[in-house]
């Protein structure tokens, strides 16, 4: 009978803590678990619209356009510059500038 009252005793002193372990360790599983199916969505949308046309979902292939990487539409035509190539076209110089339209629009 006093094994039984030690027991009973030592979960009255444990069991709150215990619980508010095994609640924590829930909520944490439940966070990470979130944040995995978070990141596997935007790994998802990241690989279905990698070098697809923003206007018309088509692929895209990236071209060299004197020093200078575009990327085009295969089918709509669309040109696409990333942010630093459009920014490098428009510190050139106007002759180089000029170049490169020329160039683009296949007047050279």
């Amino acid at each position: 009978m006093k094994k039984l009252a030690k027991e009973d005793n030592w979960f009255k002193q444990n069991e709150k803590v215990m619980i508010e372990q095994a609640a924590r360790t829930r909520e944490r599983r439940i966070l990470e678990a979130a944040a995995k199916r978070e990141q596997e969505e935007l790994d998802r949308l990241r690989t279905e619209h990698w070098m697809k046309c923003p206007k018309c979902g088509h692929n895209m292939e990236t071209t060299i356009l004197e020093d200078i990487e575009v990327e085009n539409c295969t089918f709509c035509k669309g040109v696409y510059f990333d942010r630093s190539e459009i920014e490098a076209l428009l510190l050139r110089r106007t002759s180089q500038r000029f170049s490169f339209y020329r160039s683009f629009f296949g007047l050279d």
